[in-house]
C-alpha cells in the first residue's frame, strides 16, 4: 500500500512540473477581465457606429491626357490620345512622354469624386479595359480602369484602435519600450 501511495506521488509531482512548464511555454496568458469589460465597450460602440466603417466602393484609374493643338479636329485629337495609350501601354510608363501631355495615376477615387457621367463610364468598364476617348474644346483623355474595390464594411479588428482613441481608452502596446 506504501508503494502504491509513492508511486501516485512521484506521478502527481510529475504532472505539476508538466503542467507548469507547458503553461510557462505555451499558453498564452489570461486576459484580465477589465480588458474583456474595455473590449466589450468597444464592441458596442462599434455595432452601434458601422454606418462609420463603411468603405466606398472605389476604383483605381490611370488617365491618358493630351491637349488640343490650335486648329486640331477631335478625330486627329482622338487619333494622338489612343497613340499615347499604345505607346505607353507597350512600355508601361507613367509621366510624360514623347511629348504628349501627360498619364497620370489617379489612384483610388470613389463615387464622390468623380463626375457623374465619368463614373457611369467606368461603372460599365472591366479591369484593365480604357474608355472610348472624352473629348473637350481642350483635350482628350482616355481612361483605363486599373482596379475596382467593393463596398465593404471595416473589421473591428481594423477599427479598434480608432475607436480605443475616440473613446479616450488606453492603447495597449506590448512592445519593448524605448
Amino acid at each position: 500500500m506504501r508503494s502504491i501511495t509513492v508511486v501516485f506521488s512521484i506521478l502527481a509531482c510529475q504532472c505539476t512540473l508538466a503542467l507548469a512548464s507547458l503553461a510557462e511555454h505555451q499558453l498564452p496568458p489570461s486576459v484580465p477581465k477589465k480588458e474583456l469589460q474595455n473590449d466589450a465597450k468597444l464592441r458596442s460602440y462599434y455595432e452601434a457606429h458601422l454606418a462609420e466603417f463603411q468603405e466606398e466602393e472605389a476604383v483605381r484609374l490611370r488617365a491618358f491626357a493630351i491637349a488640343r493643338d490650335a486648329g486640331e479636329t477631335d478625330y486627329n485629337l482622338i487619333r494622338r490620345v489612343k497613340a499615347l495609350y499604345t505607346e505607353a501601354s507597350k512600355k508601361r510608363q507613367v509621366g510624360n512622354l514623347k511629348g504628349y501631355n501627360v498619364i497620370q495615376e489617379w489612384g483610388w477615387v470613389t463615387q464622390r469624386e468623380l463626375r457623374r457621367g465619368v463614373y457611369e463610364l467606368v461603372q460599365k468598364m472591366d479591369v484593365g479595359s480604357s474608355s472610348d476617348p472624352i473629348v473637350t474644346s481642350e483635350a482628350a483623355t482616355l481612361l483605363v480602369l486599373v482596379d475596382r474595390r467593393k463596398a465593404r464594411v471595416k473589421t473591428f479588428e481594423e477599427v479598434k484602435t480608432l475607436i480605443e482613441r475616440r473613446l479616450g481608452e488606453p492603447i495597449k502596446f506590448d512592445g519593448p519600450r524605448l
